[in-house]
Protein backbone atom coordinates (compact mmCIF):
# COMPACT_ATOMS: atom_id res chain seq x y z
CA UNK A 1 0.00 0.00 0.00
CA UNK A 2 0.78 3.99 -0.54
CA UNK A 3 2.79 5.60 2.44
CA UNK A 4 0.56 7.29 4.91
CA UNK A 5 0.53 10.93 4.83
CA UNK A 6 2.09 12.78 7.27
CA UNK A 7 2.17 16.23 9.10
CA UNK A 8 -1.62 16.93 8.73
CA UNK A 9 -2.61 19.52 10.21
CA UNK A 10 -5.84 21.38 10.34
CA UNK A 11 -6.34 25.61 11.16
CA UNK A 12 -9.50 27.47 11.45
CA UNK A 13 -9.23 30.42 9.03
CA UNK A 14 -13.10 31.63 9.60
CA UNK A 15 -16.10 30.78 11.42
CA UNK A 16 -17.40 28.43 8.12
CA UNK A 17 -13.60 27.06 7.04
CA UNK A 18 -11.09 24.75 8.36
CA UNK A 19 -7.92 24.72 5.90
CA UNK A 20 -5.75 21.39 5.74
CA UNK A 21 -2.07 20.37 4.75
CA UNK A 22 -0.07 17.52 5.10
CA UNK A 23 2.99 15.72 3.49
CA UNK A 24 2.95 13.16 0.65
CA UNK A 25 5.01 10.70 1.61
CA UNK A 26 5.09 8.88 -1.76
CA UNK A 27 6.18 10.10 -5.28
CA UNK A 28 3.55 11.18 -7.42
CA UNK A 29 3.75 8.27 -9.58
CA UNK A 30 3.34 5.73 -7.06
CA UNK A 31 -0.65 7.19 -5.58
CA UNK A 32 -3.36 8.39 -7.44
CA UNK A 33 -4.07 10.60 -4.79
CA UNK A 34 -5.78 11.59 -1.15
CA UNK A 35 -9.07 10.78 0.35
CA UNK A 36 -10.07 13.29 3.16
CA UNK A 37 -12.08 12.10 5.81
CA UNK A 38 -14.30 14.48 9.13
CA UNK A 39 -16.14 14.19 11.55
CA UNK A 40 -17.41 16.47 14.34
CA UNK A 41 -15.63 16.11 17.50
CA UNK A 42 -17.45 13.32 19.43
CA UNK A 43 -19.47 11.65 16.19
CA UNK A 44 -18.76 8.19 16.18
CA UNK A 45 -18.06 7.82 12.44
CA UNK A 46 -16.04 10.07 9.94
CA UNK A 47 -17.08 10.61 6.63
CA UNK A 48 -15.58 10.92 3.47
CA UNK A 49 -15.77 14.51 1.99
CA UNK A 50 -13.22 15.07 -0.81
CA UNK A 51 -11.19 12.62 -3.05
CA UNK A 52 -7.95 14.79 -4.62
CA UNK A 53 -5.40 14.01 -7.29
CA UNK A 54 -1.83 13.36 -5.98
CA UNK A 55 -0.55 16.33 -6.90
CA UNK A 56 -2.43 18.37 -3.85
CA UNK A 57 -1.09 18.73 -0.31
CA UNK A 58 -4.12 21.28 0.74
CA UNK A 59 -7.71 21.33 0.82
CA UNK A 60 -10.07 23.98 2.44
CA UNK A 61 -13.29 22.56 3.91
CA UNK A 62 -15.93 25.17 3.64
CA UNK A 63 -19.66 25.55 4.64
CA UNK A 64 -19.29 24.41 7.96
CA UNK A 65 -20.80 25.38 11.14
CA UNK A 66 -19.34 28.16 13.71
CA UNK A 67 -17.71 27.50 17.36
CA UNK A 68 -17.61 24.16 15.78
CA UNK A 69 -14.71 21.66 16.64
CA UNK A 70 -14.03 19.42 13.44
CA UNK A 71 -11.26 16.14 13.41
CA UNK A 72 -10.12 14.90 9.75
CA UNK A 73 -7.82 11.72 8.84
CA UNK A 74 -6.37 11.15 5.62
CA UNK A 75 -4.81 8.67 3.32
CA UNK A 76 -3.04 8.06 0.24
CA UNK A 77 -4.49 5.71 -2.53
CA UNK A 78 -3.56 3.94 -5.72
CA UNK A 79 -5.27 1.73 -8.37
CA UNK A 80 -4.87 -0.87 -6.15
CA UNK A 81 -5.25 -0.07 -2.34
CA UNK A 82 -5.52 2.38 0.23
CA UNK A 83 -2.94 3.73 2.66
CA UNK A 84 -4.03 3.58 6.42
CA UNK A 85 -5.66 6.28 7.73
CA UNK A 86 -3.03 9.50 9.02
CA UNK A 87 -2.85 10.54 12.73
CA UNK A 88 -5.96 12.81 13.60
CA UNK A 89 -5.97 16.59 13.58
CA UNK A 90 -8.71 18.83 14.72
CA UNK A 91 -9.69 22.22 14.72
CA UNK A 92 -12.58 24.62 15.99
CA UNK A 93 -14.16 27.50 13.87
CA UNK A 94 -14.47 30.60 15.45
CA UNK A 95 -18.03 32.22 16.13
CA UNK A 96 -19.91 33.18 13.42
CA UNK A 97 -22.11 36.09 13.28
CA UNK A 98 -22.70 36.41 9.70
CA UNK A 99 -26.62 35.20 9.97
CA UNK A 100 -26.92 37.88 12.63
CA UNK A 101 -25.96 40.66 10.46
CA UNK A 102 -27.55 39.34 7.74
CA UNK A 103 -31.08 38.52 10.10
CA UNK A 104 -30.54 42.34 11.25
CA UNK A 105 -29.88 43.89 7.73
CA UNK A 106 -33.52 42.42 6.27
CA UNK A 107 -35.39 43.75 9.78
CA UNK A 108 -34.54 47.60 8.77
Amino acid sequence: PPAIPSGLTATAVSYSRIELSWTDNESASDISGFKIQRRVSGDAEFVQIAELGAARTVYTDSSLSGETTYEYRIQAFNEETDSDFSVVAEATTEEGDFSWCFIGALLH
